[in-house]
């Protein structure tokens, strides 16, 4: 057995002595510096939370405990350090010349964790009779800002800023237990940045933070500014998104609930989630507010948006060049009087329209705010309505490859509706070469390389592949709470 295994098991084990603490309302040990020890232990010594030691006379000792950036500096200077410090005798050394509101004993190890996480400050000392507890929370207020890229009708309008220990405060105040751990590394041999790997103990897989912290020590970078470049580097795949963005943190919260690891990037308001999966980009954040009828049918819709823009292009040039047979005939004549004027094959000239819609839209996307969106949509319209009246395309290439198009804005994930514009290409040439059976053939073959994709471990098409039907529940589908038979 290993070293890192041995350590995992004194974690667990770690975790169960807390539990079972924790259920029998167990004091904390009279020794207030092994009490501090116990608890940073409990919290896995994480980087914003501050334990600083006081003297006292006759050698006494205090121990404060507290979540830095959680509290306001100025009340524990003047209405715990200050009559700490002014005590000249033992009686003095009280908590009862604490100059804030009630002072609260706190016995248990749970009592005293628990106030912390609750932007309180845990004092100690071995002339007590216990640890206290005061209110010192003052979190630090932000105006409500949605992220741009994933605005929801129903559900929280906050989002990540690009301030790190902010972002760990906002996951604090939605996950309130001991169990959640920030690791903070420092990545960057040139210009280093903090970048913090999040988790819930008990819950995450070990043998997936202990992979997520292998790779982010593996990474050999001057220096990096956005999270992308951690994206890459840890990421399992260069062709296909293995590791999934956010900037709203009911995002990382609910990732963290399903066992997934969270890393967040100082000075980024973009937060990487592991593993990531097709289905996980495939979701919103709006899907769990919402009915669950009504986010299964967008979900379907979504999933049919994936094979439109990836097969529908291949599919058109292989029904007009190939397998023409397979046309009705009204469609087929109509389609052949459209291209009487044409000079070029319907390969080519469809494989100039995408090529064109590419160009506009990365058009679009380089203009800012308003006028990107106009030039993306004004500039396919003319583009496409200019083509057809100069005889360059016909008007059904320009259908389908509009209707391609927009299905790939139905896909949340930029990079997932990415990847599905790089498929289109060799699926139209394949088409145009070998027909319907080309198509099909490289759809088995995208299969067959999805079936072997892992994202740090986990199957790349589940639940489809391999086959779960229990994990529809919030895949395709998204059952109500009441009928769910599995947590």
């Amino acid at each position: 057995m290993d070293i890192q295994r041995v350590s995992d098991l004194l974690q667990e084990i770690a975790i169960l002595e807390h539990q079972i603490a924790s259920w029998r309302g167990e004091d904390l040990p009279p020794d207030a510096g092994y009490s501090a020890h116990v608890i940073l232990d409990t919290l896995g010594y994480p980087p914003d939370v501050v334990h600083r030691t006081v003297s006292g006379p006759q050698g006494s000792q205090a121990h404060l405990i507290y979540l830095d950036l959680a509290i306001a500096d100025e009340l524990i200077l003047e209405g715990v350090l200050t009559p700490l410090l002014q005590a000249k005798t033992p009686q003095d050394w009280t908590p009862q010349q604490f100059l804030l509101g009630a002072v609260v004993q706190a016995k248990t190890l749970d009592a005293v964790i628990r106030g912390i996480l609750q932007g309180q400050i845990a004092v100690g000392c071995s002339l007590w009779p216990s640890w206290v507890t005061v209110d010192v929370a003052h979190p630090p207020e932000r105006s409500i800002s949605e992220p741009k890229n994933q605005e929801v009708v129903h559900g929280p309008h906050n989002g990540f800023i690009e301030n790190l220990w902010i972002n760990l405060i906002q996951i604090r105040q939605a996950i309130r237990s001991p169990f959640l751990r920030f690791e903070a590394l420092q990545i960057g041999e040139l210009q280093s940045t903090t970048v913090v790997i999040a988790s819930l103990a008990g819950v995450t897989p070990q043998a997936l933070v202990r992979l997520i912290r292998q790779r982010l020590h593996r990474i050999r970078l001057a220096g990096f500014v956005d999270s992308s470049a951690i994206a890459s580097a840890i990421g399992s795949h260069a062709w296909v998104p293995t590791v999934q963005y956010t900037e709203r943190p009911d995002d990382v919260v609910a990732a963290l609930l399903e066992g997934r690891v969270a890393v967040l990037v100082d000075r980024t308001p973009a937060v990487l989630l592991a593993p990531s999966v097709l289905m996980h980009f495939l979701t919103r954040s709006s899907d769990y507010y919402q009915l669950a009828s009504t986010a299964s049918f967008v979900r379907i819709i979504r999933l049919v948006g994936v094979m439109i823009g990836m097969a529908f292009p291949g599919l058109y040039v292989a029904l007009a060049t190939v397998n023409q047979s397979l046309i009705p005939l009204p469609i087929l004549f109509t389609f052949i009087h459209s291209r009487l004027s044409i000079p070029f094959p319907v390969l080519l000239e469809t494989l100039i329209m995408l090529l064109t819609f590419d160009v506009v839209y990365e058009a679009g996307l380089q203009m800012p705010g308003a006028l990107g969106q106009t030039i993306s949509i004004v500039g396919a319209v003319v583009v496409g309505q200019a083509a057809i009246m100069a005889g360059i395309v016909s008007a059904p290439t320009v259908i389908v490859v509009a209707i391609s198009f927009l299905s790939q804005f139905l896909i949340p994930e930029v990079d997932w509706a990415s990847a599905i514009r790089l498929v289109r290409y060799p699926l139209v040439v394949m088409s145009g070469i070998f027909g319907l059976i080309g198509m099909t053939l490289s759809i088995v073959a995208l299969l067959a390389a999805g079936t072997t994709l892992t994202s740090f471990g986990m199957p790349y098409l589940a639940p489809l592949g391999p086959l779960r039907s229990w994990a529809w529940r919030d895949g395709i589908l998204r059952r109500p709470p009441k009928l769910r038979k599995h947590a």
